[in-house]
């Protein structure tokens, strides 16, 4: 493929892919947020008592995280469609073949989404220990299926030659060379922009605490983005050694090789404002400016890499037609109108969130307070 991404490509289908990856890339970042907030959440449940409650960014994670997946949740709205339009039969196939199965999604969402309300509660405070860490763990295996069965669900819809013997076999479970390489690339990268969001919301949120050394809870974070960063490329090398050679192409041709330097770039300034944060135990502007344009060329970057071997793996050319017809239809307007208010309405709750969570916590630390 000799035309970088997302050129070569009738107007209609270059449309499509355009604000498929846009809108995905909105997607991972709250996504992220929310599988390595819960992964950071479970694991903080089995430290010491004095440092788990020390912990500033359990505290920031769990007053937050809700809030997150209702942004994933909906921030994941647009992709799901115009995946449909571009890929409709490798999406709706990869779907009818896991069944009910994949199905479980909605249900466990929806046990996740309340579930995260229960551990900011009263309640599960003032239940033991085991209480709290099943709770958690409840959470974090909730998001591990879904990350899992949604790879499952994409690496399948390329597999074209296994679909007769998948539907046949009345099979349940779908795993390919490489699979795992390739969750634990996504999973593990998730900590990097956890790591990048929280360092803004520390700064961001009014009256926020760090934990009495704030020295050692930066760099704490540090090696959280720096460690994410490290053991996702890891990952995402073995992937890309185990991918087939007609899979591997497109990702290193004109098609989606300009966003994995970007994407490898984006990486390397993220995780020199990581060691310089871990050496000074301090952040600065230039880091964060670093770490944060960083994050964005990281994510938009593998999010074409990733388009990419999937286009080496399907073709569109019967499906063009119908992109060009579902451009006649109209919306357009009301899809963007709809996303500037939608994105209005989230500015405004983020501003109202941070208000209620400072005044909770300033009754809370109030002397005589009864909240």
């Amino acid at each position: 493929m000799d035309a970088i991404f997302p050129l070569g490509f009738p107007p209609a289908t270059t449309f499509y892919l355009t604000l498929y990856v846009a809108t995905l890339v909105v997607h991972v970042v709250f996504m992220n947020y929310v599988l390595a907030g819960a992964t950071y959440l479970l694991l903080a449940s089995f430290w010491g008592t004095g440092c788990r409650k020390a912990c500033c960014w359990q505290r920031l994670i769990k007053d937050w995280i809700p809030f997150a997946t209702g942004l994933a949740i909906t921030a994941g709205v647009a992709p799901l469609l115009f995946v449909q339009i571009l890929y409709q039969r490798e999406f709706y196939t990869a779907n009818q073949l896991l069944s009910h199965r994949f199905m479980l999604i909605l249900p466990i969402l929806i046990v996740c989404f309340y579930m995260l309300y229960v551990l900011k509660s009263h309640w599960i405070q003032a239940r033991g220990t085991a209480v709290q860490i099943g709770a958690r763990l409840v959470v974090f295996l909730g998001f591990a299926f879904i990350a899992w069965s949604w790879t499952e669900n994409h690496l399948l819809s390329l597999d074209e030659a296994v679909w007769r013997g998948f539907y046949a076999e009345g099979r349940s479970f779908y795993v390919a060379t490489g699979m795992f390489a390739r969750l634990a690339m996504w999973f593990l990268g998730a900590f990097s922009t956890l790591a990048a969001l929280l360092m803004w919301q520390a700064r961001q949120t009014p009256g926020f605490v760090l934990d009495p050394d704030e020295r050692s809870a930066w760099r704490r974070l540090a090696a959280t983005g720096a460690g994410g960063l490290v053991t996702a490329g890891i990952a995402g090398a073995v992937y890309f050694l185990l991918l087939p050679a007609e899979q591997r192409a497109p990702a290193v041709s004109w098609l989606g090789g300009p966003y994995l330097a970007i994407a490898s770039l984006g990486a390397m300034a993220q995780l020199v404002g990581w060691v310089r944060i871990a050496r000074s135990g301090v952040t600065t502007l230039v880091d964060r400016l670093a770490i944060t344009v960083g994050c964005l060329a990281t994510i938009s970057g593998m999010a074409v890499v990733r388009e990419s071997i999937r286009l080496g793996s399907v073709t569109l050319a019967d499906v063009q037609a119908m992109h060009a017809d579902a451009m006649q239809i109209g919306g357009l307007g009301a899809f963007l109108g709809f996303l500037v208010l939608n994105g209005g309405l989230i500015g405004w709750t983020i501003v109202r969130v941070r208000r209620e969570i400072f005044a909770n916590e300033s009754r809370v630390q109030a002397p005589g307070s009864r909240g």
